[in-house]
């Protein structure tokens, strides 16, 4: 009767365990989630700003303000913009699908398994 009621405790401690380290889990992948989308959220504003950088070094090359060096600096800083957007933004996914995982659901970006 001993051994029947230490194995109840040890499987109890251990479904307690399990449930901590999934609530843990689903804690911290909201949490990257959250920073993933303020992450994104600053690459939306930062490429914006660069575009706009970039239409008005464009305007003073064609006036012969700046030198050609001057427009090709804007123009990367641009892309690099426009990659951390699209880096911050795939994170952002993969956030939602550490969520999702944490939920024991399927990742967004994968196909439904058909179970035969």
């Amino acid at each position: 009767m001993e051994k029947i009621s230490a194995d109840t405790r040890m499987l109890r401690q251990e479904l307690a365990a399990l449930r901590y380290r999934a609530r843990a889990e689903l804690i911290s992948a909201l949490a990257a989630r959250d920073a993933a989308a303020v992450r994104y959220q600053a690459a939306l504003e930062s490429a914006k700003a660069a575009a706009e950088t970039a239409r008005i070094q464009g305007n003073r090359f064609e006036e012969g303000q700046i030198s050609a060096a001057d427009l090709v600096d804007a123009e990367a800083v641009l892309s690099r913009a426009e990659s951390g957007k699209a880096s911050a933004l795939t994170d952002l996914w993969r956030a939602g699908d550490s969520i999702r995982f944490a939920l024991g659901q399927e990742p967004a970006l994968y196909p439904v398994r058909q179970t035969p």
